[in-house]
């Protein structure tokens, strides 16, 4: 199969460097080795939990108030994640994730709250914060999140090649064998290519088709939508659910540690006495 524009850009680049709680967070692994853009196995999701729950008791909340680990509330029917699965705690609207030992390094899930509000435009902030050590912990944001998990759209920060300025566009498709399409990137000028920024805060916007993202770092204040230096935009595929949760990613996460994401705001909605400033 050949290579799409941006796996050529991105291996362009990688040569020359040489080199989530409401009745409950719901969780989703999303597994197989693949190349950006390319196919991957595709997991056979069950039904989340908050399936059946009514519209009017749905929430910004990108939370909920009830602690509680989601692993427990994964279904069996899941596909087997790489090595064991990521467990997850959160308090004052912060959710820590971690890698047990005999995590694989190709795991990769998103979670959400599943009481959440199923929307057509939406606006989630995190702000992220790794293992300094660690070469491929992935964050990101989860938007669309549609079909009982099955259908997604991510931007997160980009791991391959070690490059870690550039953030991917990605549709998820469980239910057809290519699980993840990678549609767009956006380079970041103002951060170093390597190592990674952390913490790093991030904003996703979506209005109609256009999905827009903005970062900056500590001791900065958000930057303004469109701002070249800081941010950018993409185009929605056609294929995408029109409406759908928001929720958040992370994959790549180094065996035995954490990433973190904290200030988490929904359409401008915190769970936690610090948050950054949305819209």
């Amino acid at each position: 199969m050949g290579h799409s524009t941006f796996e050529k850009n991105r291996l362009v680049r990688s040569a020359a460097l040489c080199a989530l709680v409401a009745g409950p967070i719901v969780a989703i692994a999303l597994v197989g080795v693949a190349t950006p853009g390319s196919p991957a196995r595709a997991p056979s999701v069950a039904p989340s939990p908050g399936a059946t729950v009514r519209p009017t008791e749905r929430t910004r909340d990108p939370l909920g108030s009830t602690v509680s680990s989601p692993q427990a509330r994964l279904s069996d029917s899941v596909a087997t994640p790489d090595g064991t699965a990521y467990t997850y705690s959160q308090a004052n609207g912060t959710v820590v994730v971690t890698a047990a030992g005999t995590t694989g390094g190709n795991n990769r899930e998103f979670f959400w709250n599943s009481n959440g509000i199923t929307e057509e435009n939406t606006e989630a902030c995190a702000t992220f914060s790794g293992n300094e050590d660690a070469i491929y912990d992935q964050p990101g944001i989860a938007v669309r999140i549609a079909n009982n998990g099955n259908e997604a759209v991510t931007v997160t920060e980009n791991v391959w090649g070690g490059i870690r300025n550039v953030f991917n566009f990605h549709t998820w498709n469980m239910a057809t064998p290519g699980v993840y399409t990678l549609f767009a990137e956006v380079t970041i000028s103002a951060l170093p290519m390597a190592p990674a920024t952390w913490p790093l805060h991030m904003c996703t916007r979506v209005t109609g088709t256009k999905i827009e993202i903005v970062v900056w770092t500590d001791r900065m204040t958000q930057p303004a939508w469109g701002d070249p230096t800081w941010g950018g935009q993409a185009t929605l595929p056609p294929s995408v659910p029109e409406a759908g949760q928001t929720g958040f990613y992370a994959g790549h996460v180094e065996p035995g540690t954490s990433m973190t994401f904290s200030d988490l705001t929904l359409d401008g909605q915190a769970n936690g006495p610090v948050s950054p400033t949305a819209g």
